[in-house]
């Protein structure tokens, strides 16, 4: 650890910060929490609500000052607006000891006016701290006739009745039913029947996987749409509610209710077909030297929020993705059919430590190949699979410092162009959003991974061909 003195650890836990993951913080791409999306809200509806208010009142500031007769606006060029000027007449003394607050000096500058600061009724461009533009008669009068309109239906307005009321979208999502979806809208239904691939990820001559989804799950159409198209588009609740005319949260009970379900029914196209089956529709490359491949299997990782305990953080974390993530094993024929899919492991998990675990080794026929990456790991499960009496094809190995001759090189170059094709099954996954690499999945979505993953698996092999 580079440290001198002695270094103590508690009970259960092991190093899992190093020198070398400085930039483990930066990779990780934490989601926006939602109380603190709350509050935001929170803060953005309370100052729109105080711009409201104010605005009230600068409106109603003005409505008593335009239609303000005790005091009436002074005409221009008169005396009485003249600083420094007294009223000769009698009947001109009056108005000036009522519009005394307005009678200020313009000359002096930075000077507030004896209005300004006791706010007086009558209002002038002199002395208001607001530069009102000058208002056309004709707007006068018809701001005086709706400020007497308002005044006289003020009871009125107390008591509002049903047909004047506005619903908020709170009230619009709180009067949908919560038995279950709504009837989608037709255009939506159109639109996934004519593009399905594009948002649940069924090519169009598959469709009908849904109506036996309907029959063996017992479930309405559009809750199943709604949880293919979570997995495939990953798009937040809150939209998939506003598609299927739902609320959030209800979105996200369907979800969690249909997912199981649709488990159950899809993990079951995921097979092992026969030998006969495999060698019928072997690929005409795989058929000169690699005849007897019926597996070619590798892992794919995808990221998870940073676990709170250290323990956690160290078994998911992925020195080779520099996050932490879940690592899943997949095999398919060479033809791409998805045969194995495994649970999910922790990132730090090798590779043959999830082959030897996970049971891949119990559904492998004897006296059959299996195909990998060159990985120096591997090696280990080469012994596993003698012992069934299967063999393990994968590029040769070489120690460090050492070249390979022309026959090594052309045996790795064999069979990485044939090992690619469980690269492509791994593609396909990805087109799935739920899926992909820096998805960054909740700690509350964890538990449903392994299910999602069964469920995109099943999916992928009612699409066409990858060879």
């Amino acid at each position: 650890m580079g440290m001198v003195s002695k270094l103590y650890l508690k009970k259960g836990v092991i190093p899992h910060i190093f020198s070398c993951q400085k930039d483990r913080e930066s990779s990780h791409i934490r989601p926006q929490r939602a109380a603190t999306v709350k509050r935001q809200r929170i803060s953005l509806v309370a100052d729109a609500m105080e711009e409201c208010q104010e605005m009230e009142r600068v409106n109603e500031c003005l409505n008593e000052s335009l239609g303000s007769t005790e005091y009436p606006l002074p005409l221009p060029n008169t005396p009485e607006d003249t600083p420094g000027i007294s009223c000769g007449e009698n009947s001109k003394e009056e108005n000036c000891s009522k519009n005394i607050s307005v009678q200020v000096n313009t000359m002096l500058k930075n000077v507030r006016s004896k209005g300004v600061q006791c706010s007086p009724r009558t209002v002038s461009n002199s002395t208001s701290p607001l530069k009102l533009p000058k208002q056309p008669k004709k707007a006068v009068e018809d701001m005086e006739l709706s400020a007497e309109a308002s005044s006289s239906s003020e009871e009125e307005m107390q008591a509002p009745s049903d047909d004047s009321y506005e619903f908020g979208e709170e009230d619009i999502l709180d009067s949908f039913p919560l038995g279950g979806v709504m009837d989608v809208s037709s255009a939506i239904i159109k639109r996934i029947k004519v593009y399905p691939r594009l948002y649940i990820g069924l090519p169009v001559d598959s469709y009908t996987v849904i109506e036996k989804l309907c029959e063996f799950t017992k479930c309405k159409e559009g809750e199943i749409v709604l949880t293919l198209k979570k997995i495939r588009l990953n798009e937040q609740f809150e939209v998939l509610g506003h598609d299927f005319g739902i609320s959030k949260s209800q979105a996200s009970r369907i979800f969690a209710k249909i997912l199981p379900l649709m488990y159950s029914y899809l993990r079951g196209l995921i097979i092992w077909p026969s030998s006969f089956d495999i060698k019928m529709n072997l690929p005409i490359p795989f058929r000169a030297r690699y005849a007897k491949v019926e597996s070619i299997i590798d892992c794919f990782e995808v990221e998870i929020e940073k676990p709170s305990n250290p323990l956690s953080q160290a078994l998911t974390w992925s020195e080779y993705k520099k996050c932490n993530t879940l690592k899943y094993l997949v095999s398919c024929t060479p033809d791409g059919l998805v045969n194995f899919v495994s649970k999910g492991y922790g990132g730090r998990a090798s590779d043959a430590a999830i082959v030897e675990d996970c049971g891949f080794l119990e559904v492998l026929p004897s006296g059959v190949s299996v195909m990998a990456e060159a990985q120096a790991q591997l090696k280990h499960i080469d012994g596993l699979l003698t012992k069934k009496g299967c063999q393990l094809v994968r590029p040769p190995i070489v120690a460090s410092g050492e070249v390979l001759n022309s026959m090594q090189v052309r045996e790795t170059k064999q069979i990485a162009a044939l090992r690619i094709h469980v690269e492509r099954v791994i593609s396909r996954l990805r087109e799935f959003r739920y899926l992909v690499l820096h998805a960054c999945i909740s700690h509350n979505a964890i538990s449903k991974k392994d299910m999602v993953v069964a469920v995109t698996c099943g999916i992928i092999n009612c699409q066409g061909r990858i060879v």
